[in-house]
């Protein structure tokens, strides 16, 4: 299991690029790169009257389209959009699901603070 602070500082400048690429979570087990089976998302801010988006899409299958590249193939699954909540954690089966943030959108000219909190596992 492996957890971490996935904070992000979004303005004007950066909220367009606030988005994360179609990937699947990777974790380390025993010194080798594997891929997580499950990861579990938990928006830890409160304030997000400031901002919207930020969703999280899963698609169960796929794959990525070429090697290092962010086109997500191979799925006739739908793709299912959550918005993240304050305080609730979105849970999913990261083996065979693809996931993806879309980006963050301001809905006035300050700086906002977003944090996640992300927590992944491996069963053996």
């Amino acid at each position: 299991m492996e957890s971490y602070l996935d904070r992000n500082v979004i303005n004007l400048k950066n909220a367009a690029s606030s988005g994360m690429f179609w990937h699947r979570d990777s974790i380390i087990v025993d010194g080798q790169k594997k891929i997580a089976d499950f990861t579990m998302i938990l928006l830890i801010n409160g304030k997000f009257q400031d901002w919207e988006g930020a969703d999280v899409v899963l698609q169960l299958g796929g794959k990525y389209g070429e090697v290092g590249g962010y086109n997500w193939i191979n799925s006739d699954f739908p793709k299912i959009m959550l918005t993240p909540r304050y305080n609730e954690a979105i849970i999913f089966k990261n083996s065979d699901t693809g996931h993806m943030v879309t980006p963050l959108t301001l809905l006035s000219d300050s700086t906002v603070q977003r944090d996640v909190f992300i927590i992944t596992c491996y069963i053996q």
